[in-house]
């Protein structure tokens, strides 16, 4: 009986400790409290081994939200071979939402056929999240890029971002914005 109220005694005294350390952290006023978000570098798209010329998708953020993309790789603008850039918005019909469903149906189709798996299977959730990462990160699912200009606001990449995780996407990242897609954009917005 002693050996019980012992191992009590001793857990609550964790815990309590645990409570105040958390209280301090929460509180402390010399940190700010901030939410640092940190991308992957441009080394993720030969991580997931995919032809980021064929296989990417890139979309470029700009002021009053204006969301432009095109497929493949960007030539050199010097060459005059710019694709051509297309406007879409982030409005709920023929907006972002469906251009990404349209852009990476691969992957969207086969998660929700594991999903509707599980259920009736009704197999374990490591198994299902070992399955839907090999679906995500297969080599015909597309790369989105996410490029922004200066004039972009940071709620709409969040916005794009939120899009791209409701829809199971997850072979995204955040890249600068180069030199031609710069001019490529000047020429459209001017």
């Amino acid at each position: 009986m002693k050996f019980g109220r012992i191992i009590i005694a001793a857990v609550t005294s964790v815990i309590g400790i645990a409570c105040l350390f958390s209280f301090y952290i929460v509180n402390n006023p010399k940190k700010k409290n901030r939410l640092d978000i940190t991308f992957a570098d441009k080394s993720i798209l030969h991580f997931w081994g995919t032809d980021t010329s064929s296989n990417c998708v890139s979309f470029l953020l700009t002021k009053d939200k204006r969301i432009f993309y095109y497929c493949g790789k960007f030539s050199d603008a010097e060459k005059q071979t710019l694709p051509q850039l297309r406007e879409t918005s982030f409005e709920k019909k023929n907006g972002l939402s469906d251009l990404l469903q349209s852009i990476d149906s691969f992957v969207i189709l086969r998660i929700k056929k594991l999903e509707d798996e599980k259920i009736r299977n009704n197999f374990a959730d490591s198994t299902y999240k070992k399955k839907k990462w090999a679906i995500q990160g297969d080599y015909r699912a597309k790369t989105i890029l996410i490029k922004t200009d200066s004039g972009a606001m940071y709620n709409e990449f969040v916005r794009v971002v939120d899009e791209l995780k409701l829809l199971n996407i997850s072979k995204f990242v955040n890249v600068d914005i180069s030199e031609s897609e710069r001019l490529a954009l000047r020429k459209i917005t001017e």
